[in-house]
């Protein structure tokens, strides 16, 4: 060791300075076993001061210590020992509560002159050890001479003294003595300032100061931990600073380790909904874990926690016998275990169990108590319900006529529970069960197949599962069904069979029932022309029967089963339509019901509808649809049919000149009158709708009136009766009454006609022209459609040849004369003007037709207003690659409620008009978003404005502005656009500005918006 580490001579006050500031008790002995120097914890074991014990011999002073009577016996042996050898020495008592350590120190000679002597009481570090890891042994290298770090610095932070432990730390162990190496580098970064801090406050103030430091030496990859103690002291004049510092590092991972595991225990007991208690019986001191307090519904310190706490939280069924259990168990001192209940202050109760486990003291006698509660309310719950479940499956196998057998493979020994001998026909007497006494019970065509199957599972160990036929004593037959489960001892061998016996009678005759249903339902499925088809919805694979091929006009497994299958063939005014309707009801997981056609190659079109149902697998998830498709093209024709047949009553009920009331008995009133009856009785409709019929007071006569309503109730229609009646303003009148009853909407009403007799002859006679005009002007109307359809057939296929003709030529004029001749030029450019103007005649013509041909075959559906605009815009650049369309949406996929091709040639028009009338080289601005319940859509172009008196006439028919000299049009397409759009509850707006023309143009959203038919009725959304 360096003659610094251990000074002498001059440096006796540098000696007693370090001694002083070590953390146990340092004596120095010569080789007669003098006392050369002593700290003070030293000397205080021996109720002496340092300077007392110096000069004594040590082993007289230690043979007067109680505490070590067995150093003085061995003390100077082992001394000797060390000044022979000159290798340290430690000696530990068996105790372990002290640790005494002989360091040598050499002379200058390498001879051993003195021992530097340490006692450490270790029992406190004992005792930590054992509590946190009994399991790990002390591996902490003694240290050498001193058993930490020890150094004193001057008033600048230089070293003056050091021993090797120090020396290891700040030089490394490998490395050279320097002075001007500052002992503050070796500390981590982190701690630099405050330990700065610390030694200043040391140096000025004299405060004594305890620090845990974290050490990084030089040439070491870790680093560790010191527990550090300095003190200032005066050396020689000078104002120093002594620290000593111990290895803590492995206690410091302890104390992780055991913040670790406290923390990981504590997860464990929230996990566990479990807590730990303990309670000393010598001072009845209770304690809980904040998993204890939560156990018993209250918040952490929120009572005194005492034993009357635990005693007014018991439930009080359980008090008595918990109390007493508790009692039982300290008196014999044994283990605690009880379960009860225990009352929360929400008034819910949930069980406990409390395991607690003696300690014991020296003497063997209980002192305390420790122990875990856990929250059992759940297992508690399974077995009561278990228990209940036990009972009801006695009652369920009573119920259900089932029994429990059992059969031993060694002994061949049958066990039947009570309940399986009258499934077999049989009492329960003296015989014994067997399986001769089960197989004589089988019907005989059963039999064969039953004892086959039984002793096949009993030779490859497999279940037995068996459906056979009883016969029972009064002749009738019974379903039963045996299954049974193997049982295998301790070396998997099977011994024995368990198993059930149910009558299934019931339900193999509903399976029998269920097979002749499924017969009649393929029967009815071919009379009815419809086919079976399933969707996996999971893997996205579609199953159709042979019919479901035929109905969509194609050949079986002609291509690939997945949904896009459905959209095949689909009409193409019908297949967004479907696909979304078919999609939408997948994703609500929703029953799927939907009318669309389909074309066949052969160019017929068919109406088909389509239904399916989810099926749900066992947790609530859809795996499939299973569904049938049904050929309803009679039935769409009937009710096409009949929709025109209600459109020409409503008309012949609102035109005709007989008045006409729809009365409702029940409550008195009239459901509705046309126009006659008003005008007849000089009523209101609000008048005459809102009050019952005999406060109107149209009856003469009462009687007449109760003998008319017997008539109608007895014989169900009364005719041309003659009636006297009065009006509102009390004038008479005779008219002929007839009236008959008539289902609407599951409901009996009264059809009441009335004519004034004075007019009668006049009546019928326009009733006649009436019925005449109607139907000479519909045969003119149809003849006209059919005239115009074939004009405009005569027009798109004789126009167009001639016209292409005439424009080719024309091209060839061109380029034949290059000349430049202003006049040629100038007759050709009005020849393709006037060849455009017919073009443009025919489309806006042929455009009308169409749109007079469509108002009576409406298709509505919801229509994706974005992907629809697109479409039309991408059309338009086909057809105009050189016009610069910007399209700008935020529509966030709004829909609306209408017919998708009015509305595509609505856009269309809109747009090409903006192209028409746009200066050369110019943009048309396409903008559209969703303002509140309304999709807005802003067409733009950049041309010549026109007028506020423009903006409102240029809607009308033929109706051209004057900017359109040189462009081609028949005034028609505005017109066509505000037809549509108003028919589509909607609104368009002309508006200009300075740098050109802005058409705006409204929508509803979709949602409870209603359709505009061509007869003026309301549409709702399907």
């Amino acid at each position: 060791m360096h003659k610094k580490n251990i000074p002498s001579g001059n440096n006796e006050s540098e000696i007693g300075a370090l001694l002083e500031s070590l953390p146990d008790a340092f004596f120095i002995i010569d080789t007669e076993g003098m006392v050369l120097n002593a700290n003070t914890l030293f000397a205080s074991l021996l109720d002496r001061s340092p300077q007392e014990c110096c000069g004594e011999n040590i082993s007289d002073l230690l043979s007067d210590v109680i505490p070590f009577p067995e150093l003085a016996t061995h003390f100077m042996q082992k001394a000797r020992d060390v000044f022979h050898t000159g290798e340290r020495l430690t000696i530990e008592d068996e105790r372990d509560a002290f640790r005494v350590i002989l360091n040598p120190v050499r002379s200058e000679e390498t001879t051993v002159t003195t021992l530097l002597v340490s006692i450490e009481n270790i029992s406190r570090q004992k005792h930590v050890e054992d509590q946190l890891e009994k399991e790990r042994a002390l591996k902490t290298a003694l240290l050498e001479a001193m058993p930490g770090c020890a150094i004193i610095l001057n008033a600048e932070g230089k070293l003056m003294v050091w021993n090797q432990y120090a020396h290891d730390i700040i030089f490394g162990k490998t490395g050279d003595i320097k002075e001007s190496v500052d002992p503050i580098e070796t500390i981590c970064a982190d701690q630099i300032f405050p330990i700065k801090k610390k030694f200043l406050n040391i140096l000025h103030s004299g405060a004594e100061d305890s620090s845990e430091v974290k050490i990084c030496p030089p040439g070491s990859p870790g680093s560790l931990w010191l527990a550090t103690r300095g003190r200032r002291v005066i050396i020689d004049g000078e104002t120093c600073v002594v620290a000593v510092g111990v290895d803590i590092s492995r206690q410091k991972q302890l104390e992780e380790d055991l913040v670790e595991s406290k923390m990981r225990f504590s997860y464990a007991l929230d996990a566990a909904h479990s807590g730990i208690w303990e309670w000393d019986i010598e001072t009845d001191y209770l304690s809980w874990s904040e998993q204890v307090w939560a156990l018993y519904g209250l918040q952490v310190d929120s009572v005194p926690l005492n034993n009357q706490l635990c005693v007014d939280t018991i439930h009080p069924e359980d008090r008595e016998l918990a109390s007493w259990l508790i009692k039982e168990a300290v008196k014999n001192q044994s283990p605690a275990t009880i379960e009860y209940r225990v009352c929360h202050p929400d008034g819910s109760i949930h069980w406990l169990t409390s395991r607690g486990m003696p300690l014991y003291n020296e003497e063997g006698k209980v002192i305390r108590y420790i122990g875990t509660i856990i929250d059992i309310t759940e297992r508690k719950q399974i077995e009561l319900e278990l228990l209940e479940n036990k009972s009801r499956l006695n009652q369920a196998l009573e119920a259900a006529r089932a029994g429990v057998w059992e059969w031993d493979l060694h002994t061949n020994e049958n066990i039947w529970s009570d309940e399986i001998w009258p499934l077999y026909g049989l009492p329960k007497d003296d015989r014994k069960p067997s399986f001769k006494l089960w197989t004589d019970t089988i019907l005989p065509e059963d039999l064969e197949m039953a004892t086959s199957s039984v002793t096949d599972a009993a030779k490859h160990c497999t279940e037995i599962n068996i459906q056979y036929r009883v016969i029972l004593p009064d002749g009738s037959t019974r379903w039963l069904m045996s299954r049974g489960k193997p049982v295998c001892d301790m070396n998997g061998k099977i011994t024995r069979y368990i198993g059930t016996t149910i009558d299934i009678t019931e339900s193999k005759q509903i399976e029998i029932a269920l097979s002749q249903s499924k017969t009649r339902l393929n029967q009815a499925l071919e009379a009815t022309n419809a086919g079976i088809w399933e969707w996996n919805v999971k893997v996205d694979q579609v199953f159709w029967s042979d019919r479901v091929w035929a109905l969509y006009g194609m050949e079986p497994d002609s291509m690939k089963s997945s949904h896009k299958l459905c959209e095949t063939n689909v009409h193409p005014e019908d297949r967004d339509f479907t696909f979304q309707t078919v999609m939408h009801a997948a994703l609500k997981e929703s029953e799927i019901n939907v009318e669309y056609r389909v074309c066949h190659k052969d160019g017929s079109t068919h109406w088909l509808m389509c239904r399916g149902m989810p099926l749900r697998e066992k947790d609530g998830d859809v795996s499939c649809y299973i569904g049938t498709v049904i050929d309803v093209t009679e039935r769409k024709n009937t009710d096409l049919a009949l929709a025109e047949s209600e459109s020409k009553f409503r008309s012949i009920f609102d035109h005709a000149p007989v008045s006409i009331g729809i009365w409702d008995l029940q409550d008195g009133r009239l459901i509705n009158v046309n126009a006659a009856w008003l005008q007849l009785f000089g009523f209101t409709r609000q008048e005459a709708i809102e009050h019952p019929v005999t406060d109107h007071s149209l009856y003469v006569d009462i009687d007449e009136w109760k003998q008319i309503v017997s008539i109608l109730k007895n014989h169900g229609r009364l005719f041309n009766r003659p009636v006297q009646l009065r009006k509102k303003n009390g004038e008479r009148l005779n008219v002929l009454y007839s009236g008959e009853f008539i289902n609407l909407k599951d409901r009996s009403i009264l059809l009441v006609m009335m004519t004034d007799v004075t007019l009668q002859e006049l009546q019928q006679q326009s009733i006649n022209q009436l019925e005449k005009a109607v139907a000479e002007r519909t045969g003119q109307l149809q003849l006209e459609i059919e005239r115009l359809e074939r004009f405009i057939s005569m027009v798109s296929h004789e126009y167009r040849t001639p016209l292409a003709i005439i424009r080719g030529n024309l091209d060839l004029i061109e380029v034949k004369n290059q000349s430049g001749k202003r006049l040629i030029k100038t007759e050709i450019n009005k020849i393709h003007r006037a060849i455009d103007r017919l073009v443009e005649v025919m489309e806006v013509s042929m455009r009308e037709s169409r749109m007079i041909e469509a108002q009576g075959t409406l298709e509505t559906n919801y229509v994706a207003i974005a992907p629809l605009i697109y479409s039309q815009i991408a059309s338009f650049k086909s057809m105009w690659p050189d016009v610069d369309i910007r399209f700008s949406e935020r529509l966030d996929e709004s829909k609306v409620f209408g017919e998708p091709s009015q509305l595509k040639l609505a856009i269309y028009n809109i747009v090409d008009n903006a192209r028409k009338y746009s200066a050369p080289g110019t943009p048309v601005a396409v903008d559209c978003l969703k303002e509140a319940d309304e999709v807005v859509i802003s067409i733009r172009n950049r041309g010549t404005t026109i007028t506020r008196e423009e903006s409102e006439t240029l809607f009308n028919k033929y109706q051209r502005g004057r900017n359109s000299m040189n462009t081609s049009g028949a005034g028609l397409g505005l017109w066509l656009v505000k037809k549509i759009i108003e028919q589509h509850n909607g609104t368009v707006t002309l508006r200009g500005f300075p740098s050109g023309v802005e058409v705006t143009v409204r929508l509803p959203v979709a949602g409870d918006a209603v359709f505009n038919t061509s007869d003026g009725n309301k549409q709702e959304p399907i």
